[in-house]
C-alpha cells in the first residue's frame, strides 16, 4: 500500500521545481514581492552563501537567473566587472541582485 503523505523535503522540492518553471525565459514577473518569494525558494537549500542576479526585460520578462559567486558567510568575493559584463551582454531592462545566507 502506497502513502500519499508528502514529507516537508518533497514539498520543498516541488516549490523549487515550480519556482524553476516560473522563471523560464519570457514569463512575466507581476511584482518584487513574488521576486522575492521566487529568489528564496530557488536559494534556500544552499549550505553557502549566493551572490545572483536575475535578468528581467521589457515588462518584467524574464531573461534568465545567473550564480556569480559562492562562498561563506563570513566572505563571498563579489566582482563588479563580472555585473558589468552581465548588464552588457545581456539586452536586460532590470538586473535583480541577490544574496543569500
Amino acid at each position: 500500500m502506497e502513502s500519499n503523505v508528502l514529507s516537508e523535503a518533497d514539498i520543498l522540492t516541488m516549490a523549487n521545481q515550480l519556482t524553476r518553471k516560473r522563471l523560464t525565459k519570457g514569463r512575466r514577473i507581476s511584482s518584487p514581492q513574488a521576486v522575492q518569494t521566487y529568489l528564496q525558494n530557488l536559494l534556500q537549500d544552499y549550505e553557502h552563501e549566493v551572490f545572483a542576479v536575475l535578468l528581467l526585460g521589457n515588462k518584467h520578462k524574464t531573461i534568465g537567473f545567473e550564480e556569480l559567486f559562492r562562498g561563506t558567510i563570513i566572505q563571498a568575493p563579489v566582482y563588479p566587472k563580472d555585473l558589468q559584463r552581465i548588464g552588457s551582454d545581456m539586452p536586460c531592462v532590470i538586473l535583480s541582485i541577490t544574496s543569500m545566507i
